[in-house]
């Protein structure tokens, strides 16, 4: 049972979240781990019981927030087209299960997404075009979450990872531990298999 935040006011620090079963539940900046809530956002959620009344006593982002490990100077932003297609592009994917890396070379890197195990062969393929970075544990691919990267993760890729250019596509993967690793390319298609 997912819950969503459905309002939050970082001025007042107050919020509410809902869900399948609880239309409306209020929550405040005491509990928060964030203050950067976006409506619609999914969210982790700790509860108790207080007279019968459901309250909030934790509420994170499902999505972590990143958090530089230093200073980081502005990277040059990303060319407006690139961004637009990239967007249109991870719009279409469906979220798998399970992740691999089907192939990697200096042209393209081919990840497949499946729900069971690649059993009956994979779901879908994302592939990156020309990649120039890559940040990712190779021998094990769990994929919490995959977007394009934000500017404060764009900053510290191109401050410590890879002088990036406003043709650099940045993608953020992140794993089921709340782990960070970036991979930079050129461009992006998708593919659904079956």
């Amino acid at each position: 049972m997912p819950w969503h935040i459905k309002s939050w006011s970082r001025e007042k620090g107050r919020g509410t979240i809902e869900s399948e079963h609880y239309p409306d539940v209020p929550f405040d900046a005491a509990c928060a781990d964030v203050d950067d809530f976006r409506v619609g956002e999914v969210v982790s959620v700790k509860t108790t019981t207080i007279d019968g009344a459901l309250r909030i006593t934790r509420v994170w982002p499902d999505d972590p927030r990143f958090k530089p490990e230093g200073p980081a100077s502005a990277a040059p932003a990303l060319d407006p087209d690139l961004r637009a297609s990239a967007e249109r592009t991870l719009a279409q994917r469906d979220d798998c299960v399970d992740y691999r890396i089907a192939s990697l070379t200096e042209e393209s890197i081919l990840i497949e997404g499946d729900d069971s195990l690649f059993e009956y062969g994979h779901l879908d393929e994302l592939v990156i075009q020309r990649p120039a970075y890559l940040d990712l544990p190779l021998w094990s691919l769990e994929i919490k979450s995959l977007r394009l990267s934000t500017d404060a993760e764009r900053a510290h890729i191109h401050s410590n990872k890879f002088r990036l250019g406003a043709g650099d596509l940045t993608l953020t993967v992140i794993g089921p531990k709340n782990q960070f690793h970036f991979i930079v390319g050129a461009g992006l298609t998708y593919r659904r298999t079956r």
